[in-house]
């Protein structure tokens, strides 16, 4: 039984008509981060670190099955943007660099984030098939 990491970086970029301060400030407020995904039905700060957060997630397998799954995520602000370093089941992690910036005359809020996950290759007393894959 080997363990991979499956890794990639995806980078989002928006301009949007509003002033740069604004945009700074919701960036930077883990609350308003945190609200805006639409996933998201429970968040609790960590008592004892006030930049992690708890957060559980209602998810549907194949829009029919729910479950939940509860993950960490870590907010740091910097000057132009903030942080974020998730931590979620199946070894799943999340970089998230979000900047905001003046492009042009429009702000423009950039996410680059880097998603790395823990691989394992099934073996064929799970999985039958996997002795055709050789």
């Amino acid at each position: 039984m080997s363990f991979l990491r499956a890794t990639r970086k995806v980078t989002e970029r928006i301009h949007i008509d509003c002033p740069l301060a604004n945009a700074l400030e919701f960036i930077q407020n883990p609350e308003a981060m945190i609200d805006i995904n639409p996933l998201v039905i429970h968040r609790h700060q960590d008592p004892n670190d006030p930049n992690l957060w708890i957060i559980k997630d209602s998810l549907k397998v194949m829009g029919v099955m729910k479950y939940e799954i509860e993950y960490t995520a870590r907010f740091a602000r910097v000057v132009n943007g903030t942080d974020v370093e998730v931590h979620a089941p199946a070894g799943t992690t999340l970089l998230s660099h979000w900047r905001v910036t003046e492009v042009e005359g429009r702000v423009q809020i950039e996410e680059e984030v880097n998603i790395s996950a823990s691989v394992r290759k099934p073996s064929a007393d799970n999985y039958p098939f996997a002795r055709l894959a050789g």
